[in-house]
């Protein structure tokens, strides 16, 4: 099931190539970077990785038979003796033949998204999100850090550790299953509690 670019958002389902699987499989959308898709869970296996676009196999090669129409035969009439017969000579017919089909090509290798690089602190929005990550840092009396997974359930104020991003703190919630998180360098809108918004 393909979307528009204008339709893919977090929590919304895309066909990828599935590491798993390895083969195309409907996904769901846990996070993107810069309106482009970055981490998919295979809703097939349940296995989270980077977005892969799917790899379609290539036609294969439909091969040609040439057939060639034998020689016309022809015969020699000796002019030295009329009592000899005339000698005939009949060319023999040349068989059908047939090419060899064409080896199908190896299936391209899917192109790997490369990892987005860092975000280098030049404006003052990078300033902005650095300074309020540090103060909740700073002013933070919660409970330690959580794991990030996407079947649990956050509240504002939370601190959680992701995987890739490092230590955040839920800022607020945006729609059922999803929440809004900052981090280090940027805001980020996380996927939670997977196994209810696949019910919806």
């Amino acid at each position: 099931m393909s979307k528009a670019l204008d339709e893919l958002r977090v929590g919304a389902e895309i066909d990828a190539q599935c590491t798993k699987c390895r083969r195309p499989t409907n996904h769901r959308i846990v996070s993107m970077l810069e309106g482009a898709v970055r981490h998919v869970i295979c809703l097939t296996c349940e296995s989270k990785h980077n977005y892969r676009p799917p790899v379609v196999p290539p036609k294969k090669a439909v091969s040609k038979t040439v057939v060639v129409k034998p020689a016309a035969s022809t015969t020699a009439v000796s002019t030295a003796s009329a009592a000899k017969p005339a000698a005939s000579k009949t060319a023999a017919p040349k068989t059908a033949v047939s090419k060899a089909p064409a080896k199908p090509k190896a299936p391209a290798k899917p192109k790997v998204p490369k990892e987005p690089k860092e975000v280098k602190k030049t404006g003052d929005d990078d300033d902005a999100i650095s300074r309020q990550w540090r103060e909740r840092r700073d002013n933070y009396g919660g409970d330690a850090p959580v794991a990030y997974s996407m079947k649990s359930i956050y509240k504002p104020d939370q601190a959680i550790e992701h995987p890739t991003f490092g230590l955040g703190f839920v800022t607020r919630l945006v729609l059922p299953g999803k929440f809004e998180v900052i981090f280090e360098r940027f805001v980020k809108v996380l996927v939670m509690d997977i196994d209810r918004v696949r019910k919806l």
